[in-house]
């Protein structure tokens, strides 16, 4: 499994801007981003949370739509398992 090197590139930018989401780097160097609140709220004093899950694509500089969750969540947390999956 390839390391983090600790630095960052700029890349396209996600399909779903979002604050307070999951994101965890895969042994592909991938990574794997989810929930989260929306950056546009409909209602200032609640942000929709988001269902989309992403993963961002090193190669192709962009990101990747994946499935959806049934519920949004926010602030939550997501373990890479043995066999690699999430």
């Amino acid at each position: 499994m390839t390391q983090p090197t600790a630095t960052f590139t700029a890349t396209g930018g996600m399909r779903t801007p979002r604050s307070n989401h999951t994101a965890r780097f895969l042994s592909d160097e991938r990574v794997f981003m989810v929930g989260g609140d929306s950056d546009i709220p409909e209602d200032p004093g609640q942000p929709p949370r988001i269902t989309a899950a992403e993963l961002s694509e090193p190669a192709a500089q962009s990101f990747t739509a994946t499935g959806s969750m049934v519920a949004g969540r926010h602030g939550s947390n997501a373990s890479l398992l043995a066999n690699g999956k999430y």
